[in-house]
């Protein structure tokens, strides 16, 4: 790759893309079978949308897709609970997370 291809690439955003999408993918692995602090970790990114320094709603929005959407997909593909969200956000809050 040239330095001009590479300039060109990154100015239309390719490289964001690729490393949402790297992450994002990630972060699904982890949920699905990661180890249990990986899979917290991974559902307080999916669920919280704003936290870290790549967030899960920036990396949907470099991917042109809806948060809201892509989070609904998750819960419908793992069969978790449509409340997940608020479990996983009491939990990171020191909070039992039970309802």
């Amino acid at each position: 790759m040239t330095l001009e291809t590479y300039d060109k690439e990154v100015s239309t955003g390719r490289d964001l893309r690729r490393l949402a999408g790297a992450v994002l993918t990630q972060a699904i692995t982890d949920l699905r079978g990661g180890i249990p602090h990986q899979q917290r970790e991974a559902s307080q990114w999916i669920f919280e949308g704003d936290s870290g320094v790549i967030t899960f709603n920036t990396c949907c929005d470099h991917l042109n897709r809806d948060p809201t959407r892509v989070r609904n997909k998750i819960v419908e593909a793992f069969g978790l609970p449509r409340n997940i969200a608020e479990t996983f956000v009491t939990e990171s809050r020191g909070g039992s997370g039970a309802h």
